[in-house]
């Protein structure tokens, strides 16, 4: 045996070797999964028991290393349900007889963070229960964000004014993000605060100072609101931004609103005005003075609505006024107002007040806030009722009016006959993308790069013998040079994937043990969590849409709110929703921030107050995000494909992550997993289960090696630059910087299908460019499960369109290719993006090819060929084994049967898929430099009963 084919055998070997050691290594962590599971289970048990007889049962059978296990399932326990007291004594004393405080302050001053978090709760539970030294040190010292707001609430438990200082000396050094939940926790402790600021009244620094700001909203001291004026006129940056805020919504008299509105700071004018109207009505003279700026309307409305629910008898007097006002401005003001009780008004039209009545309703309608009347009519009973206002309504419904497109879309087919409406004329949007001449030629210069260098090479190392060869020796020899080059490719882009796995095992460690901290009770503290608005962009979704909503509303997250935007379906989307839902047409105040395609109507249920449906003009999904950004009101923004699902605390797996960085999280992706196969009911998973279809199960492996380990990988070292539009949230103010998602109809002029990759690249290189401190995460166990194509033809339009996303985005952001000044993602994640995922495919295609045509006329030795083999396939199937690993490692998603299936099917793919869909990218980008193409929707089945499997053709 030659040395060569000695040192292929031993490379093979290898392969085989770590491929059988990483699917065995599979195998086995299930079956220790399995066990540890079965010892929480154990220990679950013992505790319920105990919860039943009221003593520790058990506990002689647990050894010296299950204690802490023990005491750590009673802390889980004690986050949902009140452990009696007898209990409590009895614990205490096994602590003491452990010297389990002893063991804590061991751990408190761990490096590890598993060990510091454990440490952390159990000493919240049964450690000493006054304030403790102990404790304060520890929050000094503490580096992690997380843990340290665990302890601040404990502080806050203790009522010492001490724990202030305490919690205030915590905040030097540590970012906005830290510095916002402290006060958020605090907020909620306002007896804690005011005798701590009796004492530090005259702090000049400013997180003191904004800790005074929230003591002041109790109101119980005298000194608070000079104190906080002296701060609006004289401090600086977001100390005065928050006694602003404070002094006129806590200590807005009428007379210290005036003077705001009046003189007041910048910023300060539109939030006086509010709380003047809410408070009272000004006289008619001083309202309408302020009425007639139109910027000031949306603040006197909403101040004017609250005060009218506190007490409805103001109607009269906000009609009187109606009546005799004279100025336009003021005049809608009011008429905007009174809509919001409208149904009081049209049942007095028999008073002596029919007259005003009418003319109201016909403000109304020429106003555009014609929708309570629209909802009124479309449920009205009573005939003589309807026929009178279908008499007021008819001089309205005229070509030209807006009116008459509203009743043409939302009054109900009888109401529309008697008026005798026309039909409605069809709205088209325009979602198709442009590609302009210079992306053409941008993309032809690319394939002719990709063509030549491989040629350049092999004239750059055989260009001297070249004159002594003959046509037939120069073709031979280039082959067997493009061997060459295909091998460092592909050894290349394995060993980079290698890489990145290796930094997701760090980060997938580090999530689980930082979740494990996140018990319920920590998790629900008012103010702690972001605010969150999920956007659900819709488009023919009547399959799916209404279990998808469910399954939104149905998160256990605290500060939630839900926007459905149907983006113009020819199905019954929107019908669908409003039947279900008992939804009404509402006039819902939207924001302007982003230009997107016209709003056709809002609905809502007060029963619901957290769900919004909005119907729009078809635009396509980016300009149906910006409209949902424009209506949401949280402070992050989340956008879920209308075919998706999440898991209950989805969400809250998701934001949790950025309670532990000091750093401005402003993007965070979930985790995607296929649905195909899974048992759902009423918009969530019942039992998980592997797809039957060859096809989505290739796709379930696909994601997992995507997903848990690529992106979790690219986190570590700051470069993701991908956010699936699937599942992931963005903060809504720097998404509003750059301006909403990238559209036609939009600031950017252009379209593109790749709307969730672009505005992460562009949220990268606009807050690099503005020198801004940011990270963008990603959470492996926030999973949301998609439907994903079971047919060939559906599975490739996908890709199709994914990989013209790619291409558009990369050409319109090449200028931070290789540009330092973006950090990791211009030096080494966009560099990764252009190399391997643009022009890589066409490398893979000519080495494929070339690999065949040596086969088929013996060009290519045995040696060759194994080699081959091995670091295409064998490298392959470990590449895929090692993503099932991590992806298991925590989680258990497959079992029995299935989990054997999973682990055939990371060998089984190498065999063909993989290099199918690699070599579909070549044909996805030369067909698109000759062809415009828009979405391509693919068909969905949507979600299958629980008696059945779901599976479906879907994109995914």
């Amino acid at each position: 045996m030659t040395e060569n084919w000695l040192v292929i055998i031993i490379i093979m070997g290898i392969f085989l070797l770590l491929d059988a050691v990483i699917l065995g290594a599979t195998y086995f962590l299930k079956r220790f999964s399995r066990r540890g599971f079965k010892r929480r289970e154990k220990l679950a048990r013992m505790v319920r028991e105990s919860l039943v007889t009221e003593k520790l049962e058990g506990i002689e059978s647990l050894g010296e290393e299950e204690y802490l296990d023990y005491f750590s399932e009673w802390f889980r326990v004690e986050q949902s349900v009140e452990i009696p007291e007898s209990i409590r004594v009895l614990l205490d004393e096994l602590s003491l007889e452990w010297g389990l405080l002893a063991r804590l302050e061991v751990l408190l001053k761990s490096r590890s963070f598993r060990k510091r978090a454990l440490g952390v709760d159990l000493f919240l539970s049964y450690g000493e229960k006054t304030e403790s030294q102990l404790l304060y040190d520890t929050l000094q010292k503490e580096p992690t964000m997380l843990l340290r707001l665990k302890m601040v609430q404990r502080l806050c438990e203790t009522e010492s004014p001490q724990a202030v200082d305490y919690i205030c000396d915590s905040m030097q050094g540590m970012g906005e993000n830290y510095k916002t939940r402290i006060l958020r926790i605090l907020r909620d402790h306002s007896n804690l605060l005011i005798g701590w600021a009796d004492h530090n009244r005259n702090r000049e620094d400013s997180d003191g100072r904004r800790i005074l700001i929230q003591a002041a909203r109790s109101r119980l001291r005298d000194w608070y609101l000079p104190f906080l004026l002296e701060l609006v006129e004289k401090g600086d940056g977001i100390v005065k931004k928050e006694a602003r805020e404070l002094v006129t919504e806590v200590y807005g008299d009428r007379e210290l609103l005036s003077r705001f509105i009046a003189n007041g700071p910048e910023g300060s004018r539109s939030l006086a005005v509010y709380h003047l109207f809410r408070q009272d009505l000004p006289d008619p003279a001083e309202a309408a003075e302020l009425l007639n700026e139109y910027e000031l309307h949306p603040s006197a409305v909403g101040g004017m609505k609250e005060k009218l629910r506190e007490n409805p008898s103001l109607i009269s007097e906000l009609f009187l006024r109606y009546q005799k006002e004279t100025a336009e401005g003021a005049r809608r003001v009011y008429a905007e107002v009174l809509a919001s009780r409208i149904q009081y008004f049209i049942l007095r039209l028999n008073s002596k007040d029919k007259k005003e009545i009418v003319h109201l309703l016909e403000d109304l309608i020429e106003l555009g806030l014609s929708s309570p009347l629209i909802n009124f009519m479309n449920v009205n009973r009573n005939m003589s009722l309807e026929k009178e206002l279908l008499q007021i309504l008819a001089p309205h419904v005229r070509e030209g009016n807006p009116f008459l497109r509203q009743c043409q879309l939302f009054l109900k087919a009888s109401l529309q006959e008697e008026l005798n409406l026309p039909p409605l004329p069809e709205v088209h949007g325009k979602p198709k993308i442009q590609l302009t001449r210079k992306d053409r030629m941008a993309m032809f210069f690319l394939i002719l790069f990709v063509v030549s260098l491989p040629i350049g090479i092999f004239f750059a190392s055989q260009g001297s013998l070249l004159p002594f060869m003959t046509g037939e020796e120069i073709f031979v020899a280039f082959l067997l040079n493009y061997h060459h080059i295909f091998a460092y490719y592909t050894l290349a882009i394995n060993f980079f994937y290698l890489f990145l796995m290796l930094q997701s095992w760090h980060v997938i460690n580090q999530q689980e043990v930082e979740w494990a901290t996140a018990d319920q009770k920590f998790l629900n503290s008012p103010g702690l969590m972001p605010s969150v608005s999920i956007l659900a962009p819709a488009y023919n979704e009547e399959t799916t849409i209404v279990q998808n909503v469910y399954s939104l509303l149905s998160l256990n997250y605290p500060n939630l709110q839900v926007i459905v935007i149907n983006d113009g379906s020819k199905d019954r989307t929107i019908g669908r929703l409003v039947e279900q839902f008992n939804l009404k047409l509402v006039d819902y105040p939207l924001s302007d921030g982003i230009k997107t395609s016209p709003v056709l109507g809002l609905y809502k249920n007060d029963r619901i107050p957290n769900l919004l449906v909005i119907d729009k003009v078809n635009g396509g999904k980016a300009d149906a995000l910006n409209v949902g950004i424009n209506a949401a009101g949280g402070e992050y923004i989340c956008s879920i494909d209308a075919d998706s699902l999440l898991e209950p605390e989805a969400l809250s797996k998701l934001m949790f992550r950025i309670l532990n960085s000091g750093t401005k999280t402003v993007a965070i992706g979930g985790n995607i997993i296929p649905v195909n196969g899974c048992r759902t009911k009423n918009g969530s998973i019942r039992e998980i289960h592997l797809p039957d279809n060859r096809y989505a199960r290739y796709q379930t492996i696909e994601y997992l090696r995507s997903f848990i380990t690529g992106r979790l990988g690219w986190t570590r070292v700051n470069g993701l630059m991908i956010i699936s539009g699937a599942f992931g949230a963005f903060s809504r103010k720097d998404v509003l910087d750059i301006g909403g998602y990238m559209t036609g109809t939009g600031s950017m002029s252009r379209d593109t299908v790749g709307e969730d990759m672009e505005l992460v690249v562009r949220l990268i290189r606009h807050l690099n460019e503005k020198g801004k401190k940011f990270r963008i995460d990603y959470s492996h166990n926030a999973n949301c499960w998609t439907e994903v194509p079971e047919k060939l033809g559906d599975l490739l339009k996908q890709r199709d369109r994914w990989h013209r996303g790619l291409i558009e985005i990369l050409l319109y952001h090449k200028k931070m290719l290789f540009n330092r000044k973006y950090g990791s993602p211009g030096l080494l994640a966009f560099p990764y993006l252009f190399i391997f995922e643009l022009l890589g495919p066409f490398w893979e295609f000519f080495g494929y090819c070339v690999l065949i045509f040596s086969l088929l006329f013996g060009l290519m030795s045995g040696q060759i060929f194994l080699f081959m083999f091995s670091i295409v396939v064998l490298f392959g199937i470990l590449i895929s084994g090692t993503s099932l690993f991590l992806a298991e490692k925590n989680i258990l998603y497959f079992q029995g049967r299935e989990f054997a299936q999973s682990m055939a099917t990371v060998i089984e793919e190498n065999f063909g898929y993989r290099q199918f869909m690699s070599l579909h990218r070549v044909y996805a980008f030369v067909a698109y430099l000759f062809r415009n193409k828009g979405w391509q929707k693919l068909n969905r089945k949507g979600f299958a009963p629980h008696e059945e499997k779901t599976g479906a053709a879907s994109e995914g």
